[in-house]
């Protein structure tokens, strides 16, 4: 499902529909943080939950993903949030792009983690 929400935002992007892209890219973002969390036998009930847990246990504690990812991630949360809510914040290209490419690197991360057999990246 990550996958799909990637190829939306950047289908999207191209459509210079940024607030969706970053939607797109941010439900990408997530979807990627609760299969790796399921895996585990995570779940939360809520996205903030859900990141300051991958932040804590991934990042911080077993220092799986680069620390910048944790920033990254609440970043893409509040731009998805402030321009799916506000009427008047619509994304510029630039942080649009940004979303995408860190959606794009972070799957791949990801991917990278469980190929390797769940050892650091």
């Amino acid at each position: 499902m990550a996958r799909q929400f990637l190829e939306d935002a950047r289908a999207a992007y191209e459509r210079e529909s940024y607030p969706t892209a970053v939607n797109r890219a941010y439900y990408s973002l997530f979807k990627t943080i609760s299969a790796l969390q399921a895996a585990d036998g995570l779940q939360f009930r809520s996205h903030g939950q859900a990141i300051g847990a991958f932040n804590h246990r991934y990042i911080y504690e077993e220092a799986r993903f680069p620390k910048e990812y944790g920033r990254k991630l609440y970043d893409i949360m509040e731009l998805r949030h402030t321009s799916n809510y506000d009427d008047f914040s619509v994304p510029t290209e630039e942080e649009t792009m940004d979303a995408i490419a860190f959606a794009e690197e972070f799957l791949s991360a990801v991917k990278k983690y469980y190929e390797e057999g769940r050892r650091s990246v």
